[in-house]
């Protein structure tokens, strides 16, 4: 079973499809396997630019011949599992920053689930 918190944006609910977020808590597969594309879907400029210039001098150290390509391999590697580690905590700070607060934990077998749970509960 899943857990996700439940973000709503300051005011009243007009739309809940707008104005009310669900993010799954725990390690992203999809932020694991898709990196900065994970980023862009969510709309994480800024992040998404740090993640750029991180795999851009990561590959400028290989090119100068500063790091054996097996290294860098390693440290892409253990990139992409910080960026799964750590891409639900981004998501939550980033929109938090944009308006919404936490109102919520719910849990459910999937976020349809969890979201009935919340809106019956909130009724």
């Amino acid at each position: 079973m899943a857990t996700y918190t439940v973000h709503v944006q300051d005011g009243e609910i007009n739309d809940p499809v707008e104005d009310v977020i669900f993010v799954r808590d725990g390690f992203s597969v999809k932020a694991l396997i898709f990196g900065g594309l994970w980023f862009l879907w969510h709309r994480m400029w800024l992040v998404f630019g740090g993640y750029i210039v991180l795999v851009l001098i990561l590959g400028g150290v290989v090119g100068l011949g500063l790091l054996h390509p097996l290294g860098a391999s390693l440290l892409q590697t253990l990139l992409a599992f910080t960026v799964g580690l750590h891409a639900t905590a981004l998501h939550r700070h980033h929109i938090e920053r944009a308006g919404f607060r936490e109102v919520a934990v719910v849990t459910g077998e999937s976020r349809d689930d969890a979201e009935l749970r919340y809106f019956s509960y909130s009724a």
